[in-house]
């Protein structure tokens, strides 16, 4: 199935899981006036060959926001926008995970998303697409684990027409990392 062109004036532009979910269709041209442009997820979310696409949150996660574990097998978050940090994906909470992983002949690929503005709390900058740096991923907490299966992508820009940019970000600290398959941009570790 396909969730299109919605708009919500809280979290989930989409879709809201209350308990995590699978996405196995697309989520696609959605917004969101808070997080999570496309989902919103307070749970696991497991993007099984399933797309994630072109949607804007004014708040953290343009193409999701997940308080559990992200996982991707064979799917693809990909040209999402956020107002603040993570434009394709942020995870919040403590020992959260970040999967990307193939599914028969699909890979997983978490590309081309478009980072916002500042977080006060701290001296960090993520400027907009057309600035000097964004991030694809967003990690809030400590003992993140990471694991990149062999090719897959985790990518901030595919052009490479930037400097600074995150592909991958984690604030606090990081358990474990495993990258078998690609990271195109800085990591911020």
């Amino acid at each position: 199935g396909t969730a299109y062109g919605n708009n919500a004036t809280s979290d989930g532009g989409a879709l809201y899981l209350a308990a995590g979910g699978t996405i196995t269709g697309s989520v696609d041209s959605n917004t969101s006036a808070s997080n999570g442009g496309g989902v919103y997820s307070k749970g696991t979310l497991l993007v099984r060959q399933g797309t994630v696409a072109s949607n804007t949150a004014g708040g953290n996660g343009g193409g999701v926001y997940v308080s559990g574990n992200l996982n991707l097998e064979g799917g693809a978050i990909t040209n999402n926008t956020s107002g603040k940090l993570g434009g394709g994906a942020y995870i919040n909470g403590y020992g959260r995970s970040l999967t990307l992983s193939s599914r028969i002949f699909n890979h997983s690929k978490i590309a081309n998303n478009k980072g916002g503005t500042t977080d006060n709390s701290k001296e960090f900058a993520y400027v907009n697409y057309t600035g000097s740096t964004s991030n694809g991923v967003f990690m809030d907490g400590a003992d993140a684990k990471i694991s990149i299966g062999w090719f897959n992508k985790l990518c901030a820009d595919s052009t490479g027409k930037m400097s600074n940019n995150f592909a991958l970000y984690v604030k606090e600290s990081v358990k474990s990392l495993a990258v078998g398959g690609q990271i195109f941009g800085s990591i911020w570790l």
